[in-house]
C-alpha cells in the first residue's frame, strides 16, 4: 500500500499505539472507516495490521487478517496471542469490532480492547 498517514494521535501503551498507527496507515477511500489491529505474544512480540480496502470490497483485507498473516509468517501462533487491541471509529459505516473479537476469542485470546479514533 501507498504510504498513509490520517493523522490520529498516538496515545495509550505500546500495544493501543501499535493499533492506533495501524489505522493511520489504513487505506479505505470509500469507506472512510479506519482500523488498525496490534496483536502482543507472549514474549512481548507485537504484530499489527491496517485495513486494506479495494473498490470491490471483495478483496478487502480486514486489519485482523493482516496481524495475523504477519504473525504467521514469523513463526508465531495463535495460541503465541495474549492481547489485543482493535483501533477504529465509533461512527464509522464500517465496524471491524464484532468479528474482531469473535475471531480472537474462538482463536483462544480473550484480552480484547477497543481504542476509539477521534
Amino acid at each position: 500500500m501507498d504510504e498513509q498517514d490520517h493523522g490520529y494521535a498516538l496515545t495509550g501503551d505500546a500495544l493501543s499505539q501499535a493499533a492506533i498507527a495501524a489505522a493511520n496507515r489504513s487505506h479505505m477511500p470509500y469507506s472512510k472507516s479506519p482500523s488498525g489491529v496490534a496483536l502482543e505474544c507472549k514474549d512481548g512480540r507485537i504484530f499489527s495490521g491496517s485495513y486494506a480496502e479495494n473498490a470491490a470490497f471483495n478483496p478487502t483485507l480486514p486489519p485482523l487478517q493482516g496481524a495475523l498473516i504477519l504473525l504467521n509468517l514469523k513463526g508465531y501462533d495463535y495460541p503465541d496471542i495474549q492481547r489485543a487491541v482493535l483501533a477504529e471509529k465509533a461512527d464509522a459505516p464500517l465496524i471491524q469490532w464484532d468479528a474482531t473479537s469473535a475471531t480472537l476469542k474462538a482463536l483462544g485470546c480473550h484480552s480484547i480492547d477497543r481504542v476509539l479514533l477521534a
